[in-house]
């Protein structure tokens, strides 16, 4: 848990966990930003509580517990886009092409896999 918690301590507030057992967890209440702002921690539990649990819990296409979900949340070629970009290999064009084309096979790949 506190390796789950050390990447959202690095930036706190710009992601919310993916699962509510690290929002839960001490390890992650416990950060100093967390706990010298408490508003913020309630705040990301609002979020993950009514506004992703009713949305999200809801709608079929959005569920990010499935099997595909996870797969496509795991995917190498989002940080390569922007890779491509910064070295100036690929306009933000290109690289946005390139990638959609990545994206397009891995949810192939996730669907004949698990789906």
């Amino acid at each position: 848990m506190e390796r789950t918690v050390s990447f959202y301590e690095t930036d706190p507030g710009r992601f919310l966990p993916t699962y509510s057992d690290v929002l839960e967890s001490d390890a992650f209440q416990n950060q100093d930003i967390f706990e010298n702002h408490g508003h913020l921690l309630e705040k990301l539990q609002y979020v993950q509580d009514e506004i992703w649990g009713n949305h999200y819990g809801s709608v079929d296409e959005a569920n990010t517990s499935s099997p595909v979900s996870l797969y496509m949340q795991r995917q190498w070629f989002y940080g390569e886009m922007i890779n491509r970009v910064v070295t100036d290999s690929m306009s933000p064009q290109e690289a946005y092409d390139w990638g959609y084309g990545e994206l397009e096979d891995a949810f192939a790949e996730a669907q004949d896999t698990f789906g």
